[in-house]
């Protein structure tokens, strides 16, 4: 199955690395990560585009510029193709273990394909 996850930044410049590295060390390969900076008041926005400049995943971001605060938060199908099955929010603060996609997909698969419940 295909992930999208996105986070939206704000005012969370001691928390870009950490996040960006948890990402990179997701044990799943079919999965982007959607981002965009939430109008922060602070040094956010360049740290996340620096930091998504290097980062070994680049290919599987995507930067967005928002037309209005909280567009990404709310309305987070907008910024996903029909390509994805299941769209995950993770804020910037978040503590993850890097199987988390595997241990979704396998409850997913189980749930829709054998059980038919999803």
């Amino acid at each position: 199955m295909k992930f999208g996850i996105y986070t939206t930044f704000y005012n969370c410049e001691r928390f870009v690395d950490k996040i960006f590295t948890s990402i990179e060390m997701l044990n799943y390969d079919n999965f982007e990560w959607h981002i965009t900076d939430d109008y922060s008041t602070d040094n956010t926005k360049s740290l996340v585009l620096e930091r998504l400049n290097k980062s070994p995943l680049k290919t599987k971001i995507s930067y967005y510029e928002q037309s209005e605060k909280k567009q990404m938060y709310w309305k987070p199908n907008e910024f996903f193709d029909e390509t994805f099955d299941w769209i995950i929010l993770v804020d910037a603060d978040d503590n993850f273990d890097k199987n988390f996609l595997n241990v979704y997909n396998t409850f997913l698969y189980i749930a829709v394909y054998e059980l038919g419940i999803v």
